[in-house]
């Protein structure tokens, strides 16, 4: 079994959600020239996989922000994790939306 990664959990989750959604999301982020998305935490909880170690994504999502080494790697990716009137969202920038829409890595 691998080791609990929750950057890794959050990552195949948001992988998971674009191979479904990105192509969409693509083409609604290109008519209104948007640079980044941002989606909410709760959207990617069906497109988690507990084969990650976490139970729930939001556990993951706990762990990466109690750690300010896991956000900064996070960052370097360009993704941000937001809160808003209580609710958890990423933002994501469109070129790593592309990347993943198109192979899940």
């Amino acid at each position: 079994m691998e080791s609990r990664d929750p950057i890794r959990a959050l990552m195949k989750a948001l992988s998971n959600y674009l191979l479904k959604h990105g192509s969409r999301i693509l083409s609604i982020t290109n008519i209104l020239g948007q640079d980044k998305v941002r989606i909410s935490i709760e959207s990617l909880y069906w497109y988690h996989n507990i084969s990650t170690g976490y139970r729930y994504l939001e556990d993951a999502v706990k762990e990466i922000l109690s750690d300010k080494a896991k956000i900064a790697t996070l960052n370097d990716k360009g993704i941000n994790i937001v809160k808003i009137k209580g609710n958890f969202y990423i933002e994501v920038p469109r070129q790593l939306i592309k990347q993943l829409a198109r192979n899940g890595k």
